[in-house]
This record gives structure tokens, sequence and C-alpha cells, in this order.
């Protein structure tokens, strides 16, 4: 269970705002659909889409609290696509005529323009990962390797092993400044799933037919009399 902190209470608040702005911008479209203003289907749909979208994420974020991941990669790309498709629209927003007449639209650009920024903190805040789990089922480590901790974009970029390259860069390193080896990584669990995926290639080699006796050395097949070719003399 990872504990409460600034990062994944940030992200339930702000995912909880976001899901509020899809809610009422729905709820804006549908009052102007039935009182017969000019509203395009798509003004219903995005929202409605958004508002699942935004329940799915606040549900995935709470499973990985309870499951003891402290960062999710699924997350962070789902807020990097939605902040790279929403640059458009931004753009869109920014340039568009504030002097009309229509209520609507003037609405739906203030809406955007305080829902676009929260998209982008989103996002910044899941480039760094949540608190560590309270309890677990690996041993203690005497020095911990900072990859166990790290965030997604942290592991994808090798951000947590900038710390032991400057190290490196300014004095010569000693096994003292190495970290402990992850506990998936040590020989206690390598050397099982090795055995195991090495029983399962004998036990398939065991199967296989043997070579018959017409076969050569380097693999290749002897012709038969009535497919060899006399050479020239």
């Amino acid at each position: 269970d990872v504990p409460w902190g600034f990062t994944n209470i940030s992200k339930l608040f702000l995912n909880l705002l976001l899901i509020i702005f899809s809610v009422v911008s729905l709820g804006w479209s549908a009052i102007q659909y039935f009182e017969d203003s000019k509203v395009f289907l798509v003004d219903l749909w995005t929202p409605a889409i958004q508002t699942v979208t935004f329940i799915l994420a606040a549900v995935l974020l709470l499973l990985d609290k309870i499951r003891g991941l402290h960062t999710s990669g699924v997350l962070f790309l789902f807020w990097l696509c939605l902040t790279v498709t929403g640059a458009a629209q931004l753009r869109t927003e920014i340039l568009h005529d504030n002097t009309t007449a229509q209520e609507e639209p003037n609405f739906k650009n203030i809406l955007f323009l305080i829902y676009y920024p929260v998209v982008v903190l989103m996002l910044v805040i899941n480039l760094f990962a949540d608190p560590p789990p309270r309890t677990t089922d690996y041993p203690k480590y005497q020095k911990l390797c900072p990859e166990v901790q790290a965030s997604f974009v942290s592991k994808i970029v090798f951000g947590w092993f900038d710390a032991l390259i400057i190290k490196g860069f300014r004095n010569p390193l000693t096994p003292a400044d190495l970290w402990d080896l992850r506990y998936r990584d040590t020989s206690s669990q390598v050397v099982p799933r090795f055995e195991k995926a090495w029983k399962k290639k004998l036990d398939h080699a065991a199967r296989t037919p043997k070579f018959n006796s017409k076969t050569t050395q380097n693999g290749g097949a002897i012709p038969s009399a009535k497919n060899r070719q006399s050479k020239p003399v």
C-alpha cells in the first residue's frame, strides 16, 4: 500500500477537477441541445467520453496505490497524449474571436482554457514517483538501488543513474559506491526462471526427431542417386 503524499494527493485532486470540468461541459452542451440551440453531437460525445476516461484514470490511480505501484507508465502516456493532442485546440481557443455575441462559445472557450493547464499540470506531476510502499515482501537493502523507487520517466531515460555517473566523473568509484542488486535481479530469483526455461528447451529437444543417417555433418541432406548430376570432365 502506497502512503498518501503530495504527488498522489495532487493527482487525485486534479483528476477530480477534470471530471467536474467534463461533467459541467456535458451539462452545458445538453442544456443548449434541448433548448434547440446550434449544438453538434461532438459537443455532447466529447465531454461524455472525457468524463468516463477521467473516472477510469482515477480508478487506476487508486488501484496502483492499493497494489503498491508508486509510478504508472500507462497514466503518464495517457496524460502525455492528452497534452500533445490538446495543444492544437489550445491554439484555436486562444485565436478564437471572443467578441462573438453567442454565449456558448465564450463559455466553452473559458472552460477549455482552465481545463488544459490542469492536464499539463497532471503530466508534470506524473514525471515524479509517488512515495514507496509502506510494507513489502522484499528483503531490506543496506543500500537501495535508486531504480526501485524511480518514476516511469526516470527509468526510461535512466535518470536514476545520473548521480552515480556524476560521482564517477568526479572521483574513482569503489565497491562501496555501488548499490545492492534489485531483488528480482538476484540469483535466487533469476536462476529458477532460467532453469525453468532451460528445462522447457530440453524437453522440446527431446521430442524433436533425430536426424537420419543421410544427413551430412553440416546439416544438409545427401542427394539421392537420381538427383545426382555428373560433373563435366
